[in-house]
C-alpha cells in the first residue's frame, strides 16, 4: 500500500457528550458509524468494519448525484484512547492517507482530536476539513441522542 507522502493535515477538535468508551465504540460500530458518518452532500452511508490491526475497513458514502468510496486499514487501537487507520478515498488520490482519532476524557464529556494527515495538497485540505467537521457535527448529534438522529437521517 502506498502512503502518501504529502504533509497537508487537517485537524479538528470537538468536546463530545459521551464517555471515551462510548466514542470509541461508535467508531468501531459499523452501524454507529453508518447513522453520522455523513459530510454535508451524503444522504446515506454503510460500512464494513474489520476492527483489528490489519484489519481493514470499506465506507461507501452516497450523495444524490455520486457515491464516494473510502477504504483502508487500521494501523493502531487503543480502545478507549486512540485509532489510527489509513484513508484512500478512490475518487480522490491513489495514495493512502493517515487519520489519528485520539480521545481524551474530560468532566463533561470527551475530547475528540481528529487528525488527517499526508494529504496530497491544500485543495484536499479545503475538502477534508470541512468534510470532517461536519461529520464530527453529525457525530456530537448521534452521540447526545442517538435513536433520534439515526431517525432523523434515513
Amino acid at each position: 500500500m502506498a502512503i502518501s507522502t504529502g504533509n497537508a493535515v487537517v485537524y479538528v477538535k470537538r468536546l463530545l457528550p459521551a464517555s471515551p468508551q462510548e466514542v470509541f465504540d461508535a467508531w468501531i460500530d459499523p452501524d454507529s458509524l453508518a447513522a453520522w458518518m455523513r459530510p454535508e452532500e451524503v444522504t446515506s452511508t454503510s460500512a464494513e468494519l474489520d476492527v483489528r490491526v490489519g484489519g481493514s475497513y470499506r465506507i461507501v458514502m452516497r450523495s444524490a448525484t455520486a457515491e464516494y468510496i473510502h477504504t483502508g486499514e487500521y494501523l493502531e487501537i487503543h480502545p478507549y484512547e486512540r485509532l489510527v487507520f489509513t484513508w484512500r478515498a478512490s475518487a480522490d488520490w491513489p495514495e493512502a492517507s493517515i487519520v489519528t482519532i485520539e480521545l481524551h476524557p474530560q468532566q463533561d464529556g470527551t475530547q475528540l482530536e481528529l487528525t488527517h494527515e499526508r494529504l496530497p495538497d491544500e485543495e484536499s485540505v479545503a475538502n477534508f476539513q470541512g468534510g470532517w467537521q461536519s461529520i464530527v457535527e453529525k457525530f456530537a448529534v448521534h452521540l447526545h441522542a442517538p435513536a433520534e438522529a439515526e431517525g432523523n437521517q434515513r
